[in-house]
């Protein structure tokens, strides 16, 4: 905003008042106190027989309100980032215990719980085949699902091997891949793992969920809530 600084040394006020409260800071650290503090002065001590262009001082109301404005704006934004800080707290506490859908080939497999994941199909294909490996990368199970269309592909394993058997607790790898084209081609896939614990690490802005197969996802990264 600008004052005419001639005006106000005819007063008091001068520099050592009026503008003193707005020394040292630039034009976006004043305060829409600043501003009226000013203005008012300016209003109050124009020589009226040459008075302020109205031209400039609509321009300088302009200029208020837009300050006004922003401030207005910025105590907005602050009170949303809060507000929407304490959801993610919330979302990320109610997910403890609970099984979320990430993207990944890890199937935990445990006594009398299936292991459950989606194979994302770009295109529909001729044959899909999900081989499921243990940790030491060995083949312990496949499947021919047949010709599929394009989109998801749930599939659910059973922790059992190739001959009928329940395989011992652990961890094993899902591995989908499809005919297209006439090529075997490897294809993404998503997991269901339970959520062991939530991590705040430096704020609300960085909550991580830990999964039970030791990994941290963001609340952006989960597909699904199971």
């Amino acid at each position: 905003m600008s004052i005419d600084t001639a005006v106000l040394d005819r007063l008091g006020l001068n520099r050592n008042t009026a503008l003193d409260s707005a020394r040292g800071r630039g034009a976006e650290d004043l305060g829409v106190q600043d501003f009226l503090t000013l203005m008012l002065a300016q209003i109050r001590n124009q020589d009226p027989f040459q008075p302020q262009p109205g031209g400039e001082f609509i321009a300088q109301l302009a200029q208020f309100g837009t300050v006004s404005g922003i401030e207005g704006l910025r105590a907005a934004f602050d009170r949303f980032s809060t507000q929407t800080g304490g959801a993610q707290v919330l979302q990320a506490a109610a997910l403890l215990d609970r099984n979320v859908l990430v993207e990944g080939d890890t199937l935990l497999h445990e006594p009398g719980r299936p292991g459950k994941g989606v194979i994302a199909l770009p295109q529909s294909t001729a044959s899909l085949s999900v081989r499921i490996l243990d940790e030491a990368g060995a083949l312990v199970n496949r499947y021919e699902l047949g010709p599929q269309s394009a989109g998801e592909f749930t599939f659910t394993w059973d922790g059992r091997g190739a001959d009928g058997g329940v395989l011992p607790a652990g961890r094993y790898r899902l591995v989908a891949e499809a005919l297209v084209d006439g090529r075997r081609t490897a294809l993404d896939s998503y997991v269901e793992i339970p959520v062991t614990s939530v991590a705040f690490g430096g704020g609300v802005d960085r909550i991580e969920l830990e999964l039970a197969d030791g990994r941290r996802v963001r609340l952006g990264e989960i597909r699904g809530v199971r």
